[in-house]
């Protein structure tokens, strides 16, 4: 079973919500801090069906992949680093050194490419996260 996240960006954060489980609503500041209280509001979740006596839902919803879906106006909002000054920030190396880069071959070091490439990996594991709608 998949149960399908929605995340959207608000004034004052993000909030979480799946239609495929009534009243299952959170709220963060951050993707990571949405993410996780969505864990615990499933949790609650699994643990109400458990007193409830309804075990076999319970056992569907722990055994569950939690899928992200965002739409690409809140992906923009949140990943501003697809400019070439942040995302040298993301990845923690001089701005000017990226732009470099970008438009010409530049021989780099060995621990500079390995921290390029560590980055990069890093931020390609965070998109596999999300689905758009």
């Amino acid at each position: 079973m998949r149960i399908k996240v929605i995340l959207e960006r608000s004034k004052t954060g993000y909030s979480a919500y799946s239609e495929e489980l009534q009243g299952a609503v959170t709220v963060g500041d951050t993707f990571d801090e949405v993410k996780a209280n969505f864990k615990e509001v499933l949790s609650m979740e699994i643990d109400y069906l458990k007193e409830l006596g309804n075990n076999e839902r319970a056992l569907e919803l722990s055994l569950a992949e939690v899928v992200y879906y965002l739409d690409l106006n809140t992906f923009f909002d949140s990943y501003e680093l697809f400019n070439k000054t942040k995302l040298a920030t993301y990845l923690g190396i001089n701005p000017s050194l990226l732009r470099r880069l970008s438009v010409e071959p530049v021989e780099l070091s060995d621990k500079k490419a390995k921290q390029i490439q560590d980055g990069l990996h890093k931020l390609a594991d965070e998109l596999k996260e999300y689905h758009f709608v």
